[in-house]
C-alpha cells in the first residue's frame, strides 16, 4: 500500500535511524539529528500549501513534525539537538520545474541552521533559510 510505503519512509525511517545513532551522537562533538520535514506536515501552515490530496505525504511529514517534537525533548539530557527542517520549494523531480529554489541553495541553508545549530534550538521547526514554521 502506497500511504504505508511513504509512511515508512518519511516517519518511521529517520525514528529508526535516530534510535540507531543515539549512542554515536553521544559521544560526538556535533550531537545533531535533522529531519527533513515539510511545511505540509504543519498543522498550523500545512492547509495553506497546495498539495491536492496527497494524504500519505500530509500524515507521514505532520507524524514527523511530532517524532522530532518528542525526540528533541527525550534526547535533551544527552545533549542531542533535534531539529525539523522544511527545504522549500526545490526544483527537484518531486519539486518539478515550476519550483524556485535550487537545490544548492536549500542544502546550503540547511547546512548553516545544521552547523549553528544548538541545544536552544532542539525541537524547533523551521524553513531551509531559518524563518520558524508553526508546529
Amino acid at each position: 500500500d502506497e500511504f504505508l510505503k511513504v509512511m515508512r519512509t518519511n516517519t518511521l525511517g529517520p525514528l529508526l535511524l535516530a534510535r540507531a545513532l543515539r549512542p554515536n551522537l553521544v559521544v560526538g562533538d556535533m550531537g545533531v539529528i535533522a529531519n527533513i520535514g515539510s511545511r505540509a506536515g504543519s498543522m498550523t501552515e500545512g492547509l495553506i500549501d497546495d498539495y491536492d490530496d496527497d494524504y500519505a505525504y500530509r500524515c507521514s511529514k505532520a507524524a514527523l513534525n511530532m517524532a522530532s517534537a518528542q525526540l528533541a525533548q527525550d534526547l535533551r539530557v544527552d545533549g542531542i539537538t533535534v531539529l525539523s527542517l522544511h527545504p522549500g520549494w526545490v526544483k527537484t523531480d518531486m519539486g518539478g520545474d515550476q519550483a524556485v529554489l535550487a537545490v544548492e541553495d536549500s542544502a546550503r541553508g540547511l547546512r548553516t541552521i545544521i552547523d549553528n545549530a544548538t541545544l536552544a534550538a532542539s525541537g524547533s521547526f523551521q524553513t531551509f533559510d531559518g524563518t520558524h514554521i508553526g508546529w
